[in-house]
């Protein structure tokens, strides 16, 4: 499959060479050539890419030598990453500019990933070792099959010569390291593909786009619970007007989802019977008034109010009154007599959606209510799938859950 758009995504220190030198080995290998280039870097980096690729056209020279398209280029695309307090780093050293330049990196990584059209070609050869380590992981985090991960590697002698740039098509004369002469076109360049594995799967869309909100140590946190399912801590605060959701470190904001919040509190409180009164996808008038009176309670509980089963219309209006529902959701309740199969399969269709916006999918598929008993109350191991239905609850163990 062909792409519109070839980015180019290099890492570079004091030696922007690294960037022609992989541009010249994408050409000789026959590779997608770029259409155009991404360089992060530090402040001084940016003005030595600024020099070397544009006022001395380095970049315009190869393509010229080589006729090739020129990628586009220019030094809006030299992305300098901050320091923890925001301003263009010279050289990040303390724990907190690390950070920073964790969050810049894979958050780019993330954003140029969000193209389906795009495909990323990401060179790890320059810059500080902790800025390519990020590079790549940020790159097994977000990467789709079509993107590269590689390093270039030059003859010894012509390694950090300043003017190197690339293997010329005719000799030319270049001072080496310890003072000699070399010829340009003599010089090895080779690229050398970095296979990895894709953790792309394990993320999610919603939680791909709203990356800019999160860091790469939240996102690291993330991926790793859903790894040590035994190490969730799950607790459900019943604020009135603030319901949230605390899965560890990770805070999801309900105020707008009430519903969805009751619906995974009553899914995860536990009961004094699993088999009498549990929770089931209501399919007859029994079970529609078992799920809704623990939907309800939920509801009551949230809303700081008394459940009122002898008079479910007055309930109903205390609910509206209370801002838990609206009067389309109450006149819905009203009509179906309650929880419908319909309004059960929303709320959880809808809890599903909201928390991949916070979590990732593999963290999400743990903590999300599930059918964890069979229709006699057996339980299920997880990920066993249950054809006649079955009981909802949570694989989490009560000492994991803490109701607020």
């Amino acid at each position: 499959m062909s792409y519109k758009d070839i980015t180019l995504l290099a890492i570079t220190g004091l030696s922007p060479q690294v960037v022609t030198e992989t541009l010249f080995a994408i050409h000789e290998g026959g590779l997608e050539w770029p259409t155009q280039i991404k360089v992060i870097t530090t402040k001084k980096g940016k003005e030595q890419a600024r020099l070397g690729l544009l006022v001395d056209q380095q970049l315009q020279q190869l393509c010229d030598d080589y006729n090739l398209p020129v990628p586009a280029f220019s030094s809006d695309d030299i992305l300098v990453v901050p320091a923890a307090d925001g301003t263009p780093v010279d050289d990040a050293r303390t724990l907190e500019d690390q950070e920073a330049l964790a969050d810049f990196i894979t958050a780019t990584v993330a954003k140029l990933t969000s193209n389906s059209n795009r495909m990323i070609h990401a060179s790890i050869a320059g810059g500080r070792k902790t800025m390519t380590f990020f590079l790549g992981y940020a790159m097994s985090l977000f990467a789709r099959p079509q993107d590269r991960l590689s390093h270039v590697l030059v003859s010894a002698d012509y390694e950090s010569v300043s003017d190197f740039y690339y293997p010329t098509p005719e000799q030319k004369k270049i001072i080496g390291r310890d003072g000699s002469l070399l010829d340009a076109s003599a010089a090895q360049v080779m690229l050398a593909e970095i296979p990895f594995i894709s953790q792309r799967a394990l993320l999610n869309d919603a939680l791909l786009q709203d990356f800019s909100t999160l860091s790469y140590n939240e996102v690291i946190r993330a991926i790793k619970l859903a790894q040590e399912p035994q190490s969730i801590q799950v607790e459900l605060c019943y604020d009135r007007y603030a319901p949230r959701i605390r899965v560890n470190d990770t805070v999801i904001d309900f105020s707008r989802r009430k519903l969805e919040f009751a619906f995974f509190a009553m899914c995860y409180r536990p009961r004094e019977s699993d088999y009498d009164d549990a929770i089931e996808r209501p399919t007859s008038e029994l079970s529609k008034a078992l799920v809704s009176k623990y939907f309800y309670l939920e509801l009551a509980n949230l809303a700081g109010i008394t459940y009122h089963p002898q008079d479910e219309k007055q309930f109903l209006d205390e609910l509206q009154d209370n801002e838990m529902i609206n009067e389309r959701t109450r006149k819905s309740l009203e009509r179906e007599g309650g929880l419908s199969a319909s309004s059960f399969d929303t709320r959880k269709a809808n809890l599903y959606t909201h928390l991949q916006k916070a979590l990732p999918k593999s963290l999400v598929d743990i903590v999300m209510p599930a059918i964890v008993r069979d229709k006699e109350g057996q339980p299920l191991v997880r990920g066993e799938k249950s054809s006649q239905g079955g009981q909802y609850g949570t694989w989490l163990k009560p000492k994991q859950i803490h109701f607020v």
